[in-house]
Order: C-alpha cells, then sequence, then structure tokens
C-alpha cells in the first residue's frame, strides 16, 4: 500500500518551500525517457528541490504485478545504471538537439528532452544498495548513499566507521558523497 512517489513529490514540492523531496523509482519498471520527464516536472514544481532514490530492483510482488522479470542481482545494477545513463544524459545541458544512445538495454534515436531541470543542476541521486555491486553503483552513480549495517548500527562509533569507510570508498571513485 503505497501512492505513487513522483506525483506524490509534486504534491510535496507544491505546497512547500524549502524541503527537498526524493521520489523512489525501480528503474527496471519506468522507461528512463518517460522517467526523466516526470522528474524534471516534479523538479520544476519544486523549483530544483527535487531528487532522486533509484532502486535497481527488489520488491519481488511489485515485479510480478507489472509482469518484469527480475534480473540476476549484479545485472540489476548494471541495467540501473545504463538508464541513469539516459536520464543523465536527457537532463545535460551539452547534449545535441536530437541525440542516440546506443547501449545494451536501450537503443534510442532522435532523443529531445526539453525542459532541463532547474537552475541548469540536476536532482540529487540517492541509492541504498547494501550488496557489493548495490554499494559501488552508488558510489560511482550517485550523490547520496543511504547505508547501514548491522555492525554499524551497534553504535555511535559504528556508525561513524561506515561513514569514514563510504565516504573513502567514494572518493577512490574521485567524487564526494
Amino acid at each position: 500500500t503505497t501512492l505513487e512517489t513522483i506525483t506524490w513529490a509534486c504534491g510535496l514540492l507544491g505546497a512547500t518551500k524549502r524541503i527537498t523531496v526524493f521520489g523512489t523509482v525501480h528503474a527496471p519498471l519506468f522507461h528512463p525517457l518517460v522517467a526523466a520527464k516526470q522528474m524534471v516536472t516534479a523538479d520544476w514544481i519544486g523549483n530544483g528541490r527535487f531528487g532522486l532514490n533509484i532502486v535497481a530492483g527488489w520488491n519481488e510482488g511489485e515485479f510480478e504485478m507489472f509482469g518484469v522479470a527480475q534480473r540476476e542481482h549484479d545485472e540489476r545494477y548494471a541495467f540501473a545504471e545504463e538508464w541513469l545513463q539516459v536520464i543523465k544524459r536527457a537532463w545535460s545541458d551539452t547534449e545535441p538537439e536530437d541525440f542516440a544512445f546506443d547501449g545494451r538495454w536501450f537503443q534510442l534515436r532522435n532523443i529531445r528532452a526539453k525542459p532541463k531541470p532547474v537552475g541548469g543542476a540536476r536532482p540529487l541521486i540517492m541509492n541504498a544498495g547494501s550488496s557489493g555491486a548495490g554499494q559501488q553503483f552508488a558510489l560511482r552513480n550517485c550523490d547520496a548513499f543511504f547505508t547501514a549495517t548491522g555492525a554499524s548500527r551497534s553504535s555511535l562509533d559504528g556508525i561513524a566507521a561506515r561513514v569514514t569507510e563510504v565516504k573513502a570508498d567514494a572518493r577512490s571513485h574521485g567524487k564526494e558523497i
């Protein structure tokens, strides 16, 4: 029992002035260009306060409901990475008017994506992958990584150590998270 998260985010963004609202999107269930357009709409409603929580695949019941088969675990993140590449290119100001995308899962032509996100900056992107593949996906592709482990939950020192570890891992990818 949940509301559709992009529509829900639009309602909250329209009713508030200062909060950032994240919509959760299961990448395999949404075409990336439709999702990019939905998220840009939310971003415009919120004047740049929309954020994406990307999910690579998790809830078996939701996938069954839509008739979509789950990919093998690590392949879910490879798919989500390509999905996110399409979206980031659609949001980019540096792409030509009509561009193409040739990937493993997406072969797209004459992509036109306007308007772009508010203020020339894309929405924040977050992920909560807990496996090795999920963590590496988040570190390569996201601005925020929602993480917790049994060890980190046991104490404040454990949490602090986990945060330090994640930040060091992100720096090895040349970014801050």
